[in-house]
């Protein structure tokens, strides 16, 4: 018998196409709750799901339509994805990341808001390192966000003919915010090996009141594209290739190999001005070096995966 201490996580993965933001965030709604019914895969128990960059609207924005798009993620005046992800942490009782234009003032930023249990937002991140796409509205954030954020976790045994929950509880869990780009050399001119996000995961220092270390997530919401702007139309044509686009994750995330670190990442799908998004929403084991989970580049849905935080037997086998 084996005993394994674990949290649910849940990536989802959406095209928003040309819809409205309010249309948008009932079709997400709807690929979150088939997720939560599946009792068997761990949907009554998920501690955390993380959704797209600017999921609920188009990518490609001027000034005017991201102004007209803002949300201040600030209390009564949150504006309509921040008051969603409220709503579904409240409900499922679990942390709900999510990413879209935020406002503070007269700036914009292309912004990632990490909600916990109760509705309270734990944390805004503003992308650090900007876009071509994004330099048209969005102003560059300060730095790399990490917190500390309390998440549902379940107990499972495991056995030769299954295995069932015996406990339920939670933990401290150190997470650290990202947004598509900032995985990338600053404005693609940094040196390969600096590896700003990653190193940022990797020299967070929080630990349990018992001295042991945190597990940590990076949590990374996306719009990860096949190709850019100014690529030819025969490049942007092409179909995505997610080996490269997971291998290319993996060697960004070079600092963090062999840690107890986990990558869960939402990357819409879906075409803007022949530009394919490439989808690729997964889950990786960086101690492991492996994929947990993957949804395929042109399919719209939510994975669910168990991110095993302690093992009696210290395995380093993952669902």
């Amino acid at each position: 018998m084996r005993r394994r201490t674990a949290l649910v996580a849940c990536v989802v993965q959406n095209d928003p196409g040309a819809r409205t933001k309010r249309e948008n965030l009932a079709r997400v709604s709807a690929i979150v709750e088939r997720a939560l019914d599946d009792v068997e895969g761990g949907g009554g128990d998920v501690g955390v799901v993380v959704c797209a960059e600017c999921f609920a609207h188009e990518y490609a924005l001027t000034a005017e339509r991201a102004r007209a798009l803002s949300e201040t993620g600030a209390g009564e005046r949150d504006g309509e994805c921040v008051t969603w992800a409220r709503a579904l942490a409240t409900r499922a009782r679990c942390v709900v990341v999510v990413g879209y234009v935020r406002a503070v003032g007269r700036s914009l930023f292309n912004a990632q808001t990490m909600v916990d249990s109760a509705g309270d937002v734990v944390a805004h991140h503003h992308k650090v390192h900007l876009y071509d796409m994004d330099e048209a509205w969005a102003d560059e954030g300060e730095g790399f966000t990490t917190s500390v954020v309390k998440m549902r976790t379940v107990v499972r045994e495991e056995s030769a003919s299954g295995a069932r929950v015996v406990a339920r509880g939670t933990a401290n869990v150190l997470c650290t915010q990202g947004i598509c780009m900032d995985i990338n050399p600053y404005q693609f001119k940094a040196p390969w090996d600096a590896y700003e996000l990653a190193n940022a995961v990797k020299v967070a220092k929080e630990v349990n009141d018992d001295g042991t270390k945190l597990h940590q997530l990076l949590l990374f919401s996306s719009a990860w594209t096949n190709a850019h702007p100014n690529d030819t139309d025969e490049l942007k044509r092409a179909p995505v290739d997610a080996a490269d686009v997971v291998n290319y994750w993996f060697a960004r995330l070079e600092p963090l190999r062999g840690t107890k670190a986990h990558f869960v990442c939402s990357n819409r799908i879906g075409e803007e001005n022949l530009i394919k998004f490439c989808g690729c929403s997964c889950v990786i084991d960086m101690r492991a070096q492996k994929v947990l989970t993957f949804i395929p580049p042109r399919s719209e849905g939510a994975k669910l995966v168990h991110i095993v935080l302690e093992d009696d037997q210290d395995d380093l086998d993952h669902e």
